[in-house]
């Protein structure tokens, strides 16, 4: 029964570290999109690379090809945020529900251990004073 806690505290510790991984990447994406924008920005210039785009037609296939804007960052994303939090709930109650029973198993397997010990004190007091008598 421990072994089955220890299994299910793994998980909902993995569920959490998912969670806040999930959290990070949009984080880090929506950064990742406006530094590519920037960059592609600087390179409009008349000796840049991209000389002949302007800056607003960045910001055009930018827009289109990010459709969502985080909600919690504000930022350009690819992924909608309404989905992506529905996820983050999810791995959230995932986590608590397999913490919770971790939980239980271990106090459940505590009681056990303290019954059979009673149990065993029990049996030991009985077998002592039939041997006595």
């Amino acid at each position: 029964m421990r072994r089955n806690a220890r299994e299910l505290k793994s998980i909902s510790d993995y569920l959490s570290c998912t969670k806040e991984a999930l959290e990070d990447m949009i984080q880090n994406e929506g950064e990742s999109i406006l530094t590519l924008a920037t960059k592609l920005k600087s390179q409009t210039t008349l000796d840049g690379e991209y000389s002949e785009i302007e800056q607003h037609e960045i910001d055009d296939i930018i827009h289109n090809l990010t459709p969502y804007t985080s909600n919690t960052t504000n930022l350009p994303s690819l992924y909608d945020p309404e989905e992506t939090q529905r996820i983050i709930e999810k791995l959230d109650e995932l986590h608590e529900r397999c913490f919770n029973i971790s939980n239980h198993l271990i106090e459940a397997a505590n009681e056990m251990e303290k019954t059979d010990e009673t149990a065993a004190a029990g049996i030991t007091g009985v077998i002592g004073s039939i041997l006595t008598d």
